[in-house]
C-alpha cells in the first residue's frame, strides 16, 4: 500500500508543533542544569509571562530567560519583517506581542527574550540579515544605522508599528534574541550532546524519553519545576549511565547560539574568507592557523584535561583539518574519549573496531623531492592527482605519497558507523607506520577526504606516527593548517 504525503492534517501539524516545543523545552532544561548556570526554576507555558511563555528559566544570579517557540510545518515561509508585523490572523502582531511582554517583564528585572524557530532568515530582508551572528541580537546594527539606510527606515517603521519611540524599540531589540533556522534535527543533536554532558544515555530513543518527560509534566499540570523536581523526573527515566562529559564547541564554518553553553568554545568564523559556510575554506591570514587557531585549541584542550575531564563531546561545524586536530589535541594516550555527531548518529572514539575490517587498498607514488611522506586518505574521493599537483607547485620536501582508499573504490557511504571508523583508523595508522619504516626526522603531510567524525577519530589515535602537518582543501589547492607532534 502506498500513501500520498501532500500536506499534514491540522492535528498532525499541531502535534508536530507540540513535539518541537517539547524538544526545545527539554533542551532548555538540559542547559539550565549545567552546574555553572545555577538554576532556580523552570516554567512551562508560564502564567504571567505574556507571549514569551513557552519555556521560562530563572537563575540565581543571571537574568531570567523567556523563550517563545514557533514551528513551521513546511518551512516554506522565511522569517522576515512582514512575518513579525503581520496582523492578518491575530489581534496583535508578533512584534507587538514581544514589545508588550518586554514592557510587562521589565518591572521584574532585565529579561532576556528568545524567539526559537525552524524558520530560516529571509535573505532579502534588510533587518534580519543584520542579526549579530554571535548574540542573535539586532543591536548594535539597528541602534547605529543611519536614518536614510534601509535598516534605519525599517527601524522607524517598526517603531511606528509599536507606537513607541525608536529608543524604546532599540531597548527591546537589545533583549530579544533571534534563534532562527533551528530545525528539529539540530535541536535533537543538541539534546543528544547535552544528555551526554549530564552523564545520561544519549541515543535517539533516550532523547525521545526526554521529550516525553516534558510532555507528561505539561499534561500533569506541572507549570513550575524546581531543580529537584527536574532531577527526580530525569532519574525516573532510568537513563543515567556514567560520569558527565565536557563539551568542546568549535565554530569554524558558522556560528551557533548554543556555543555559549559549552565547557569550552572557540570561534574561528571571522578568520575565514567568505560570508557563507560553503565559502569558508581558506583563512584570510595565511598564518591564522599558527597564530590563533592552534594555540587556542591547544589551550582549550589543556584546560579540559587539567579540569579532570575524561569524556568530551565535540560540537560545531568544522572542515577536516580542524576535525583531525581536535582529536589530536585530545588524544587517547591522555586518558580521554571523544564523541561527536556524524549526521544523525553519535560516533565515539572508544567504539569496538569492526571485524572483519573494511578493506582498504594502499598505493605509493614516488615524488622524489625530499624525505617526508605524503598521506592521501581518499575515503570519499581519491584526490591523489590534486595532491600531487599541489606538492609540485608548493615545492614540498616529499619523497613519496601513500594513497589509502577503499578496496572497492572511493565511496561516501563506505564508513557506516564508528565501529568502521575505529577499524579504518587502526589500518590507516598501520599503513602509515609501514610506509615510514625506520626513517627518522620525517614529517607526514596529511590530506583528507573522509567523514568529519572519522577525521576526529583518526587524530585522536594518531600516536607514535611522526610529526604531522594536516592540510585543508581550499578547492584551488591545499592550505597547511595544524601541526601535530609525534
Amino acid at each position: 500500500m502506498t500513501y500520498d504525503k501532500i500536506r499534514r492534517s491540522a492535528s498532525g501539524a499541531r502535534q508536530g508543533g507540540d513535539d518541537y516545543q517539547h524538544l526545545v523545552a527539554w533542551n532548555r532544561i538540559l542547559r539550565a542544569l549545567l552546574p555553572h548556570r545555577q538554576l532556580l526554576e523552570v516554567e512551562l507555558e508560564a502564567v504571567g509571562a505574556g507571549n514569551v511563555d513557552d519555556v521560562v528559566v530563572h537563575y540565581q544570579s543571571t537574568p531570567s530567560q523567556y523563550a517563545q517557540v514557533r514551528y513551521a510545518v513546511y518551512g516554506t515561509t522565511p522569517l522576515n519583517s512582514g512575518y513579525l508585523l503581520d496582523r492578518t490572523e491575530r489581534r496583535l502582531s508578533m512584534l507587538q506581542k514581544f514589545h508588550k511582554s518586554f514592557d510587562n517583564l521589565r518591572s521584574m528585572g532585565s529579561p532576556e527574550l528568545i524567539l526559537i524557530t525552524n524558520r530560516l532568515v529571509d535573505p532579502t530582508d534588510p533587518v534580519l540579515t543584520a542579526l549579530d551572528s554571535r548574540t542573535g541580537l539586532l543591536v548594535p546594527a539597528m541602534a547605529t544605522a543611519g536614518v536614510q539606510t534601509p535598516l534605519g527606515t525599517t527601524r522607524a517603521a517598526w517603531a511606528a508599528h509599536l507606537e513607541c519611540h525608536e529608543d524604546a524599540l532599540v531597548d527591546l531589540m537589545g533583549s530579544l534574541q533571534f534563534w532562527l533556522g533551528r530545525p528539529y534535527g539540530a535541536e535533537e543533536q543538541y539534546a543528544s550532546d547535552y544528555m551526554a554532558a549530564h552523564g545520561l544515555r544519549y541515543d535517539l530513543p533516550a532523547v525521545r524519553l526526554g521529550i516525553d518527560r516534558v510532555r507528561r509534566w505539561v499534561l500533569d499540570g506541572f507549570r513550575k519545576l524546581s531543580a529537584a523536581t527536574i532531577t527526580d523526573g530525569i532519574a525516573e527515566l532510568g537513563i543515567e549511565v556514567g560520569d558527565p562529559a565536557a563539551i568542546l564547541h568549535v565554530q569554524a564554518l558558522l556560528r551557533d547560539p548554543t556555543a555559549t553553553d559549552a565547557t569550552e568554545a572557540l570561534d574561528w568564523v571571522d578568520l575565514f574568507a567568505g560570508s557563507q559556510p560553503a565559502e569558508r575554506r581558506a583563512t584570510i591570514d595565511p598564518d591564522a592557523y599558527v597564530r590563533v587557531m592552534q594555540p587556542g585549541l591547544e589551550a582549550a584542550a589543556e584546560r579540559l584535561i587539567a579540569a579532570g575531564h575524561h569524556r568530551v563531546v565535540i560540537r560545531g561545524a568544522t572542515r577536516l583539518a580542524s576535525s583531525f586536530a581536535v582529536g589530536a589535541m585530545l588524544p587517547r594516550v591522555r586518558n580521554l574519549e571523544l564523541s561527536r555527531h556524524q549526521g544523525a548518529a553519535h560516533w565515539t572514539t572508544d567504539a569496538e573496531p569492526r571485524e572483519p575490517r573494511p578493506e582498504l587498498t594502499s598505493t605509493v607514488t614516488d615524488v622524489g623531492k625530499g624525505n617526508d611522506l605524503g598521506v592521501v586518505l581518499g575515503i570519499a574521493t581519491d584526490h591523489t592527482r590534486a595532491v600531487l599537483k599541489f606538492i609540485e607547485s608548493a615545492g614540498l620536501s616529499i619523497k613519496a605519497a601513500l594513497t589509502i582508499t577503499p578496496s572497492r573504490g572511493p565511496d561516501d557511504t563506505f564508513v557506516r558507523d564508528d565501529h568502521d571508523a575505529v577499524a579504518i583508523t587502526q589500518e590507516v595508522r598501520r599503513l602509515t607506520r609501514m610506509a615510514l619504516g625506520d626513517r627518522t626526522e620525517v614529517n607526514v603531510h596529511l590530506f583528507l577526504a573522509c567523514p568529519a567524525a572519522l577525521a576526529t577519530i583518526l587524530g585522536h589515535r594518531w600516536n607514535r606516527v611522526a610529526p604531522t602537518i594536516v592540510y585543508e582543501d581550499i578547492i584551488t589547492g591545499y592550505q597547511p593548517a595544524f601541526r601535530i607532534a609525534a
